[in-house]
């Protein structure tokens, strides 16, 4: 989900994995897995325009990625690099930084969890440890600070960043 203090001009979604299903049943529908997509939406700022994309990763038991999570990573990246003007991407894509889906990403936006060397964006509500969690910005944005917020929300950290257009 993206919400905005500011009004969203564009909105889109994308696909990557089955498709939107409004009467949608875990059991029944063959689990998690079923359906993952790209969420964009295009906020009209004081500063100006800003893009930004937030994307759940496909499940798997280990965070080191496959073919569906490079499939996704890619069609991510070729739509961010379509839009004009600044991009953050962020969500929780279920991947290492070592992961080949990430390094992907890594050729064409910033890694700030990795820049910012996040050792884990998980807390104390789970035993599972590292980063799977990021945000990625091509170079229209100035970041000034990115960080792990305290505030408890899930077994996530919630990741902040400090930015300007």
């Amino acid at each position: 989900m993206i919400a905005s203090q500011f009004p969203i001009t564009k909105k889109a979604e994308h696909w990557t994995h089955g498709n939107y299903n409004e009467d949608f049943d875990y059991i029944d529908s063959g689990g998690y897995n079923v359906a993952r997509n790209i969420v964009y939406a295009q906020c009209n700022t004081p500063q100006g325009t800003l893009n930004v994309l937030t994307l759940h990763g496909y499940h798997l038991e280990h965070k080191n990625g496959n073919e569906e999570t490079l499939k996704a990573c890619r069609e991510l990246v070729d739509f961010a690099k379509s839009l004009d003007g600044p991009v953050v991407i962020a969500g929780d894509f279920n991947l290492t930084p070592s992961s080949e889906s990430i390094q992907f990403i890594n050729k064409s936006f910033r890694n700030l969890s990795v820049e910012y060397k996040f050792p884990t964006t998980r807390n104390y509500l789970t035993k599972k440890q590292g980063v799977c969690d990021y945000i990625f910005v091509n170079d229209k944005v100035k970041v000034k600070n990115a960080y792990m917020s305290n505030v408890i929300a899930s077994d996530h950290n919630a990741l902040v960043l400090d930015f300007s257009l």
